[in-house]
Protein backbone atom coordinates (compact mmCIF):
# COMPACT_ATOMS: atom_id res chain seq x y z
CA UNK A 1 0.00 0.00 0.00
CA UNK A 2 1.42 3.32 -1.07
CA UNK A 3 1.25 6.17 1.42
CA UNK A 4 0.27 9.66 0.35
CA UNK A 5 3.22 12.02 0.36
CA UNK A 6 1.08 14.75 1.94
CA UNK A 7 -2.15 14.09 3.83
CA UNK A 8 -2.70 17.86 4.02
CA UNK A 9 -3.05 18.13 0.25
CA UNK A 10 -5.60 15.31 0.30
CA UNK A 11 -7.54 17.10 3.03
CA UNK A 12 -7.44 20.36 1.06
CA UNK A 13 -8.87 18.70 -2.05
CA UNK A 14 -11.42 16.86 0.09
CA UNK A 15 -12.51 20.25 1.48
CA UNK A 16 -13.10 21.52 -2.04
CA UNK A 17 -15.21 18.45 -2.79
CA UNK A 18 -17.36 19.09 0.29
CA UNK A 19 -17.97 22.70 -0.78
CA UNK A 20 -18.68 21.70 -4.35
CA UNK A 21 -21.00 18.87 -3.28
CA UNK A 22 -22.94 21.36 -1.15
CA UNK A 23 -23.14 23.73 -4.10
CA UNK A 24 -24.32 20.93 -6.38
CA UNK A 25 -27.02 19.63 -4.03
CA UNK A 26 -28.78 22.98 -4.10
CA UNK A 27 -31.21 23.14 -7.02
CA UNK A 28 -29.86 24.90 -10.10
CA UNK A 29 -32.50 27.63 -9.85
CA UNK A 30 -31.74 28.30 -6.19
CA UNK A 31 -27.99 28.22 -6.80
CA UNK A 32 -28.29 30.68 -9.66
CA UNK A 33 -30.36 33.00 -7.51
CA UNK A 34 -27.87 32.74 -4.66
CA UNK A 35 -24.56 33.17 -6.45
CA UNK A 36 -25.24 33.51 -10.15
CA UNK A 37 -24.36 29.82 -10.45
CA UNK A 38 -20.62 30.47 -10.40
CA UNK A 39 -17.71 29.65 -8.14
CA UNK A 40 -15.19 32.49 -8.27
CA UNK A 41 -11.69 31.05 -8.05
CA UNK A 42 -8.95 33.38 -6.86
CA UNK A 43 -5.66 31.68 -7.60
CA UNK A 44 -2.12 32.61 -6.68
CA UNK A 45 -0.77 33.65 -10.07
CA UNK A 46 2.88 33.33 -9.08
CA UNK A 47 4.36 30.84 -11.57
CA UNK A 48 6.85 29.62 -8.94
CA UNK A 49 3.93 28.39 -6.80
CA UNK A 50 4.07 24.80 -8.08
CA UNK A 51 1.89 23.52 -5.24
CA UNK A 52 -0.92 25.98 -6.10
CA UNK A 53 -0.78 24.91 -9.75
CA UNK A 54 -1.02 21.23 -8.83
CA UNK A 55 -3.90 21.80 -6.40
CA UNK A 56 -5.67 23.95 -8.99
CA UNK A 57 -5.47 21.23 -11.66
CA UNK A 58 -7.08 18.74 -9.27
CA UNK A 59 -9.72 21.25 -8.15
CA UNK A 60 -10.55 22.19 -11.73
CA UNK A 61 -11.20 18.53 -12.52
CA UNK A 62 -13.68 18.39 -9.64
CA UNK A 63 -15.43 21.56 -10.81
CA UNK A 64 -15.75 20.16 -14.32
CA UNK A 65 -16.85 16.72 -13.11
CA UNK A 66 -19.60 18.33 -11.01
CA UNK A 67 -20.66 20.50 -13.94
CA UNK A 68 -20.13 23.70 -11.99
CA UNK A 69 -19.46 26.98 -13.72
CA UNK A 70 -16.49 29.00 -12.55
CA UNK A 71 -14.34 32.03 -13.27
CA UNK A 72 -10.62 32.01 -12.51
CA UNK A 73 -8.76 35.12 -11.43
CA UNK A 74 -4.96 34.89 -11.21
CA UNK A 75 -3.28 37.32 -8.88
CA UNK A 76 -0.58 39.49 -10.39
CA UNK A 77 0.92 41.33 -7.41
CA UNK A 78 0.79 41.57 -3.62
CA UNK A 79 -2.64 42.78 -2.48
CA UNK A 80 -4.30 41.82 -5.76
CA UNK A 81 -6.41 39.00 -4.25
CA UNK A 82 -8.02 41.51 -1.86
CA UNK A 83 -8.98 43.80 -4.74
CA UNK A 84 -10.32 40.90 -6.81
CA UNK A 85 -12.48 39.71 -3.89
CA UNK A 86 -13.88 43.22 -3.33
CA UNK A 87 -14.71 43.67 -7.01
CA UNK A 88 -16.50 40.32 -7.23
CA UNK A 89 -18.51 40.97 -4.08
CA UNK A 90 -19.49 44.51 -5.10
CA UNK A 91 -21.27 43.00 -8.12
CA UNK A 92 -23.39 40.68 -5.95
CA UNK A 93 -26.10 41.24 -3.39
CA UNK A 94 -26.62 37.54 -2.71
CA UNK A 95 -24.21 34.79 -1.73
CA UNK A 96 -21.01 34.59 -3.74
CA UNK A 97 -18.60 31.68 -3.36
CA UNK A 98 -14.91 32.63 -3.46
CA UNK A 99 -12.62 29.62 -3.72
CA UNK A 100 -9.01 30.46 -2.84
CA UNK A 101 -6.22 28.41 -4.41
CA UNK A 102 -3.00 29.48 -2.78
CA UNK A 103 -1.27 29.79 0.52
CA UNK A 104 -2.01 31.68 3.67
CA UNK A 105 -1.07 35.02 2.08
CA UNK A 106 -3.63 34.65 -0.70
CA UNK A 107 -6.27 33.48 1.77
CA UNK A 108 -5.49 36.39 4.10
CA UNK A 109 -5.93 38.89 1.26
CA UNK A 110 -9.24 37.37 0.15
CA UNK A 111 -10.59 37.39 3.70
CA UNK A 112 -9.62 41.06 4.03
CA UNK A 113 -11.38 41.84 0.76
CA UNK A 114 -14.49 39.91 1.78
CA UNK A 115 -14.67 41.08 5.41
CA UNK A 116 -17.30 43.78 4.94
CA UNK A 117 -19.58 41.68 2.73
CA UNK A 118 -22.01 39.49 4.65
CA UNK A 119 -22.92 37.54 1.51
CA UNK A 120 -19.36 36.28 0.96
CA UNK A 121 -18.56 32.59 1.30
CA UNK A 122 -14.80 32.01 1.37
CA UNK A 123 -13.30 28.55 0.96
CA UNK A 124 -9.68 27.54 0.56
CA UNK A 125 -8.00 24.55 -1.04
Amino acid sequence: MRKSSSPIKHQQIKGAEVLLNYSQTTSMQTRDALNNGYVYVIKNGNPSSVNSCKIWRETEKILQKKGLRYYVYNTEYAGHAEKIAEEILKRHTTRAILLVVGGDGTLHEVINGAARFSHAVVACV
